[in-house]
């Protein structure tokens, strides 16, 4: 029974073992852009936390996250670039001024971006407090368990009447 068991386990193993094999196995340099150790990742990382930090409490916001991380790729990318560029190896100098042009336009449509969402955040605080603090309207429903009282939404006044007039003068027929 027990040498049962043991060719079991063998027969598993193997196939587990050849399993293992069809996936390349990973090297070190991979490894660790895969978990964020890498110089590049810990420089992106450096960059975002810089702009979370000047951007404030908006960098919360899943659009302004996203942006703020293409802008800190994009800069780390153009700063590598020109790092190749001053020790004297050779490169594409309009790569490198196209790539920091982008990186240059990526961190202002992220700060535009950031200054949209404070805006539209400002706003909805502001919105919110007309009505919650609002004086109760004389000749309204006043009771403490109304809407209006709780910082609800009044019912509109109904509409007022339209008094059409004729125009004076005799009546024109049309033709």
């Amino acid at each position: 029974m027990l040498q049962a068991h043991t060719s079991d386990r063998a027969m598993i193993d193997a196939r587990s073992r050849k399993r293992r094999g069809t996936a390349k196995p990973r090297s070190r340099v991979e490894k660790h852009r895969f978990d964020g150790r890498s110089r590049e990742a810990v420089r992106i990382r450096q960059l975002e936390t810089q702009y979370r930090a000047e951007i404030g409490e908006v960098a919360a916001n899943p659009a302004v996250m996203q942006a703020i991380r293409r802008a800190a790729e994009l800069t780390m990318f153009s700063e590598k670039q020109r790092a190749t560029m001053i020790r004297g190896e050779p490169i594409n100098l309009s790569d490198l001024l196209r790539l920091e042009g982008v990186a240059k336009r990526a961190i202002g449509s992220m700060r535009e971006l950031a200054a949209q969402v404070r805006a539209e955040q400002l706003r909805q605080t502001i919105h919110l407090a007309r009505f919650r603090f609002a004086a109760p309207v004389e000749g309204r429903n006043t009771r403490p368990d109304a809407p209006e009282a709780a910082g609800g939404r009044a019912d509109s006044p109904p509409p007022r009447q339209m008094h059409w007039e004729r125009p004076s003068g005799p009546a024109r027929r049309l033709p």
